[in-house]
């Protein structure tokens, strides 16, 4: 999918008063710009590059611009157990260009990455689970941060660190397996203009959602949280991906 960009005009830079909000994006305001970020597989094996893949889609009704004062359109970093041990952007030098993204309606844009293992000191990273985070570079109202999981020195892993998204479009890969989700808890109030949480919930009326920026997706079984007092808190959900007859996927 081609993106347009747009070389603007310096005075353009000084706004008087209101003009500002021309950078503001409507869509992320209503919670409809999705975002997510995966590796080319949650396994690798040490010394084995990571390649990285962030999507940001403009899920509203309007376009989304978004104002860049250079090259770098968006950055990609790693930890380990809270510690930065790579960020892409860093000791690179990006050429000043002033320029616009816009996504229209239903469009995305991906960028790729690559992470060669080294930590900040071009020394080899040991095993464990890092966690690879994204984010788009846009000088004003940038979106928050996204992030998923891999696994360094192993050749596979039982569970499976996923997005929303990608459990859906994985899903024939990853239905049955236990995956791992890091997201919202929206008890019974689902993001109805998802269309994998549009139909209620697959099991039970007790079954309730949790969303993260790229989706929604039903749970069911029991949990310690107030379905009316406690939505919006974060939560980590751990279970098997299931399928109803319908085709609903949720999480058991």
């Amino acid at each position: 999918m081609r993106t347009r960009f747009w070389t603007i005009l310096i005075a353009m830079l000084i706004p008087a008063g209101p003009a500002i909000l021309q950078f503001r994006c409507a869509a992320q305001e209503a919670g409809d710009l999705l975002q997510g970020v995966r590796a080319a597989k949650d396994a690798h094996k040490l010394g084995e590059p990571v390649d990285v893949e962030y999507s940001i889609k403009n899920r509203g009704d309007t376009a989304c611009t978004f104002h860049f004062r250079s090259s770098k359109e968006f950055d990609v970093w790693v930890t380990h157990a809270g510690k930065e041990v790579f960020r892409l952007s860093r000791g690179k030098v990006y050429a000043a260009m002033l320029h616009n993204l816009t996504l229209n309606p239903n469009q995305t844009k991906s960028y790729t990455a690559r992470w060669d293992q080294k930590d900040l000191d071009g020394n080899q990273v040991g095993p464990g689970a890092y966690k690879v985070y994204a984010q788009l570079a846009a000088d004003k109202d940038a979106p928050p941060p996204t992030a998923t999981y891999v696994y360094l020195g192993r050749s596979k892993v039982a569970l499976v660190p996923v997005t929303i998204k990608e459990a859906v479009s994985r899903s024939k890969e990853l239905l049955g397996k236990r995956i791992m989700i890091e997201g919202v808890y929206r008890g019974w109030k689902p993001d109805m203009k998802d269309p994998n949480c549009k139909d209620g919930p697959p099991v039970t009326r007790g079954d309730w959602a949790v969303s993260d920026e790229t989706g929604c997706i039903y749970v069911t079984g029991a949990v310690d949280l107030d379905p009316a007092k406690d939505v919006g808190t974060k939560i980590t959900v751990v279970g098997k991906l299931s399928k109803t007859s319908k085709g609903q996927l949720y999480i058991e």
